[in-house]
């Protein structure tokens, strides 16, 4: 645990790296791990298949994640990556796919986990280049003769949304910035959570990234709740969390009104009642789609986050 500790303080970045190359282990997801290594100033770069490894490197205080994060990407299609990019590097997707010999399988999700995107000029024009049909067969190495479309970018949602898909990790965004301006001012966040006083009343908002039911604390379950800023600690009595069973143990982002614990530099929020956070809920804005909208598209991407009991 020392040496753990160590590590954190002194060297976050390859502490954090570490952990995200050794998945699964543990409660804590790769995008919890590199949440908080950014909160404590390191920066990540992007999966770029010109510049991702299979696994997360470091340099400095900066991670470059690797192509083990992308969701459908066996590790023999990494390596050919690492390999044929080692010769030189990739002119185009049709170059990637050639040398490293990447199906049209795999180039989809590289695709849709942005790691094409310096290759193509974006996200939406990488899904596109890989969809299009491409010469084959005979016509091996002739690319078709026709218009390349000008695709509009991905917005900040649905970009959001592709990477939780994908990759379960998003370098510069997190659901609840997309969700915290519909909020009321009431529900209130990790870092207004630390300043309050124990015992006052709080309602709390996040996305669940833990649940715990020791089998020596009678039936108490402790979760854990992730927001924009940090995390917030949750205790469910167990009369409270057998009202609340179905939403407790099912939903991805949580309302949640308690009254505050603290002890020291701990701080908990009791729970009086949860239910779940829909996005479909919050407030429209007159101005058409509303991020909410691909949120909640998203949503069953994000359950995967939340490492449980059963």
């Amino acid at each position: 645990m020392y040496a753990s500790s160590w590590l954190k303080v002194h060297h976050p970045a390859e502490f954090a790296a570490a952990l995200v190359n050794s998945q699964p282990m543990g409660f804590y997801s790769p995008s919890t791990l590199l949440q908080d290594a950014q909160r404590h100033g390191v920066e990540l770069d992007p999966i770029r298949v010109e510049h991702s490894a299979w696994d997360c490197e470091v340099t400095g205080a900066r991670i470059r994640l690797g192509l083990r994060l992308v969701s459908g990407l066996g590790e023999d299609v990494g390596r050919r990556i690492e390999a044929a990019r080692r010769a030189r590097a990739f002119e185009s997707v049709e170059d990637l796919a050639r040398r490293a010999d990447v199906g049209k399988k795999e180039l989809g999700v590289l695709a849709e986990s942005g790691a094409l995107d310096d290759l193509t000029g974006g996200r939406r024009q990488a899904i596109w280049d890989v969809a299009a049909p491409r010469g084959e067969g005979l016509f091996e190495g002739h690319a078709p003769d026709e218009v390349r479309p000008a695709l509009a970018p991905l917005s900040r949602s649905e970009q959001l949304v592709l990477d939780y898909e994908r990759t379960g990790v998003s370098v510069a965004d997190h659901p609840m910035l997309l969700l915290r301006p519909r909020l009321p001012a009431s529900v209130k966040g990790s870092r207004d959570v630390l300043r309050m006083k124990s015992g006052a009343r709080v309602t709390v908002a996040g996305l669940v990234i833990c649940r715990q039911r020791p089998m020596t604390a009678s039936g108490v379950v402790f979760a854990t709740l992730e927001d924009e800023h940090g995390f917030i600690n949750l205790v469910l009595w167990a009369r409270v969390f057998e009202q609340h069973r179905h939403v407790a143990t099912t939903a991805s982002l949580l309302l949640v009104k308690g009254k505050l614990d603290r002890s020291g530099a701990v701080v908990h929020v009791v729970v009086d009642t949860l239910e779940r956070l829909d996005p479909a809920s919050v407030e429209r804005t007159p101005r058409g789609r509303h991020p909410r909208d691909e949120v909640q598209a998203g949503a069953p991407y994000l359950r995967g986050f939340s490492r449980d009991f059963r």
